[in-house]
């Protein structure tokens, strides 16, 4: 089935009004299980915590996202002060980032799981460099989504639309108030419940540097925390981006133009692959007890500045 026939399709009517209560359910063949991720996931950070002492974890944990030198400037001290040298203990305590990084390349690496590729023909933009091609790799937005919800409160999730009056429909109360959140809840088949998406990516440059990070954030909860959103990836470019002559061209435009779409186009395919037929992952409920759902993805936010927006919506491709 092509893209515009999915795109096209019926949506599902089927309304369901139960007890607002998560629960296990008997789930149908076909969903993609992303449990089975989770339980490797789980794997993955149980085995990496063991490499290092639990002293260590409490050192490192709250500098993490300090500057290098910081961090091992107070690794280096906390060891030779609080650890006796030759022990166990002494040898799980790595010295610098480094080393943890060293530690953590070791381990069997979990990213090739959740991690998708797409390449984009530039032979058509001739481009002085000579590139004929560009790679974007990206996080699976869905584990994204799922690594991201994990973050949330139980109870700042939203699963199902709260009732309005007919005649004095109000708005203001939430996202779970909202008729874009009716209509995806709508969607779903009873017993499941919607995966709320919101992608969106802005440029920005420090240092001489600059960079588009390209973001899935949880659209299901009315928190802005920045633990609502996941970085997947960072929009590709070309090395004639680098050059000033090339920047003042209408190619140059263009070319912009077909890499952002590209690589949307990408991203949402992988959504909508999951779209018709769901997700199966696990997520607390409000007793913090982990709960398999059964949850179809729904593109349901854009947010973008307006410049971001005109160049994004005002694409041909």
């Amino acid at each position: 089935m092509s893209l515009q026939e999915l795109a096209r399709r019926e949506p599902c009517e089927d309304e369901f009004r139960e007890g607002y209560m998560i629960a296990d359910h008997r789930l149908p063949m076909g969903p993609r299980d992303m449990s089975h991720i989770q339980t490797l996931w789980d794997a993955y950070l149980k085995n990496f915590r063991d490499t290092c002492s639990p002293q260590f974890w409490d050192f490192f944990l709250k500098i993490h996202s300090f500057p290098v030198n910081i961090i091992d400037t107070v690794l280096t001290s906390a060891r030779k002060t609080f650890i006796a040298k030759q022990t166990p203990e002494w040898k799980r305590f790595p010295p610098t980032r480094r080393a943890v990084l060293d530690k953590l390349n070791k381990l069997q690496n979990f990213w090739p799981r959740v991690l998708h590729q797409t390449t984009m023909d530039l032979t058509s933009f001739a481009l002085p460099s000579g590139t004929k091609s560009l790679v974007f790799k990206f996080v699976d937005p869905v584990w994204a989504w799922i690594i991201a919800a994990r973050k949330q409160h139980p109870l700042d999730l939203h699963w199902k639309p709260v009732a309005q009056n007919p005649c004095n429909t109000v708005y203001g109360g939430g996202i779970q108030y909202g008729e874009c959140f009716r209509q995806a809840c709508a969607t779903c088949p009873p017993g499941a419940y919607p995966m709320c998406f919101a992608l969106h990516w802005d440029g920005t440059s420090g240092g001489g540097i600059s960079s588009t990070p390209i973001c899935i954030g949880v659209s299901n909860t009315n928190s802005a925390s920045a633990d609502t959103q996941f970085c997947i990836g960072y929009m590709p470019m070309v090395p004639d981006d680098k050059r000033p002559e090339f920047s003042k061209l209408p190619a140059s435009t263009t070319l912009k133009f077909y890499i952002r779409q590209q690589c949307c186009i990408a991203i949402l395919r992988v959504l909508e692959s999951t779209t018709a037929k769901g997700v199966i992952c696990r997520l607390p409920n409000s007793q913090y007890t982990e709960v398999e759902r059964w949850l179809f993805p729904r593109l349901t936010a854009m947010n973008f500045d307006q410049p971001e927006a005109q160049l994004f919506f005002g694409s041909y491709y």
